[in-house]
């Protein structure tokens, strides 16, 4: 048994030494798996969250509210369930990242001048979003924001109101530059 054992290790080391090793990241890469998303439905993703909140929002939030005053879901008017201010989640999981995303990306792209009417769009999502954000909540991460993935800014400074909308103005002034051209 020793001398078997002996030469299935000799095998599986010579076998491991001379395993194919050419192309190795492309044949061990899943297909299907998306890397480098498409611009396009990364925007339109954005856009359809960012629209699909306001029916929630309208739904959710003006309705609970409404049927407080009316007394037909609570008899308690200071109960509130997890479906009011869910836009701080929706803004920081489906709306913001995807529009940092776009940004990054075109700022790699060898004729990122050909997209920068994309990329002040994502300025003008990301501002509509984030001002219900901040009119529910006071004051949000929002220029340290989305910085875990690539810079590991895992605990981003919270920003001021008064701060934050002179960032948007200044950030709206230069979008509106490049959307009017």
């Amino acid at each position: 048994i020793k001398k078997y054992a002996i030469g299935a290790g000799v095998m599986l080391v010579i076998s491991a030494a001379t395993s194919c090793k050419k192309n190795f990241a492309e044949v061990n890469t899943n297909p299907t798996i998306v890397t480098k998303p498409d611009l396009k439905f990364l925007l339109t993703y954005s856009e359809d969250r960012t629209e699909f909140y306001q029916y929630n929002e309208w739904i959710w939030e003006s309705m609970e509210h409404l049927f407080r005053y009316t007394q037909h879901i609570t008899s308690d008017p200071y109960e509130i369930t997890s479906n009011v201010n869910g836009r701080y989640g929706a803004f920081y999981l489906q709306v913001a990242p995807n529009l940092f995303e776009i940004r990054r990306q075109i700022d790699q792209m060898p004729d990122k001048d050909n997209y920068q009417k994309m990329r002040a769009l994502t300025y003008v999502l990301q501002i509509l979003h984030a001002i219900k954000v901040t009119d529910m909540n006071g004051s949000i991460p929002y220029t340290e924001a989305i910085q875990g993935r690539y810079e590991a800014n895992f605990s981003p400074a919270y920003d001021s109101q008064e701060t934050l909308f002179t960032t948007w103005l200044s950030e709206l002034d230069a979008a509106i530059a490049i959307l009017g051209n």
